[in-house]
């Protein structure tokens, strides 16, 4: 049997052309393509986050873990700064003078300084006044620091001292001031005295104030030496600086 083949591809044309039109367009296809790809970056988003989210926990159960345990009825601490190390003596500073006073600069109990008896206390920090006015009498402690004055004093007492060289004589010099309002000795009824080290060869001279106190001076050899420095000149050098107050 012989085909017409221009009959057939007529009967194709008919055929196609009976089709129905596309239901979708350009726009259409490119927006669905928008759509697809939004939805690929939101659940790469997604699986990003959890795998951060991940990382971060299993950094916390690591400290967590890395903690000490504390068991019941007991908390963790850190340690105090400097736990092992031996401390010494701590210094606080004096309400007068802002200068840093030792454990005995108040009459505390200590191994350090002079023995405290009964209504006596060290001297406390260094006294600017009783500084001041012990150096312009007292031309050799010119340029020297001055020092706490070294002896057993009443309360309230105010006192310095400094370390000098008269000659062949070396030793320490210091001047205590007890203020006229201190109440007198009840064994005595006199004002209470001051009591240096004792040293031997010391020298001790009482003067009175201007204001009623007694200032007592006192010089102490030291470094082997054989005499008080300034031992003859202790009587004028009393009286000159007990003038000042």
């Amino acid at each position: 049997m012989q085909v017409d083949e221009k009959a057939l591809a007529e009967a194709f044309r008919e055929a196609v052309g009976d089709m129905p039109p596309a239901s979708f367009d350009e726009r259409d296809v490119t927006a669905a393509s928008l759509v697809a790809t939004a939805r690929a970056r939101r659940r790469a988003m997604v699986g990003a986050g959890a795998a951060c989210g991940v990382l971060l926990l299993v950094g916390v159960g690591a400290v967590v873990t890395t903690l000490p345990k504390a068991t019941s009825g007991q908390t963790v601490s850190a340690p105090a700064p400097g736990a092992g190390e031996q401390r010494g003596p701590s210094t606080t500073m004096s309400m007068d003078g802002g200068v840093p006073a030792g454990p005995n600069s108040s009459g505390n109990a200590g191994t350090l300084g002079p023995k405290v008896e009964s209504g006596h206390s060290d001297c406390g920090p260094v006294d600017q006044g009783v500084a001041a006015a012990l150096v312009a009498e007292l031309p050799a402690a010119t340029g020297v620091e001055a020092a706490a004055a070294d002896a057993q004093c009443p309360a309230n007492s105010r006192g310095a001292g400094f370390h000098v060289t008269d000659g062949t004589n070396s030793g320490f010099v210091e001047a205590v001031v007890v203020p006229a309002t201190v109440p007198a000795d009840p064994a005595t009824g006199k004002p209470p005295q001051v009591k240096p080290l004792p040293t031997e060869g010391t020298r001790q001279v009482p003067a009175a104030t201007r204001s009623g106190g007694v200032l007592t001076l006192i010089s102490r050899p030291m470094n082997g030496s054989a005499g008080a420095p300034f031992g003859p000149q202790l009587n004028d050098i009393a009286a000159r600086v007990a003038t000042k107050f």
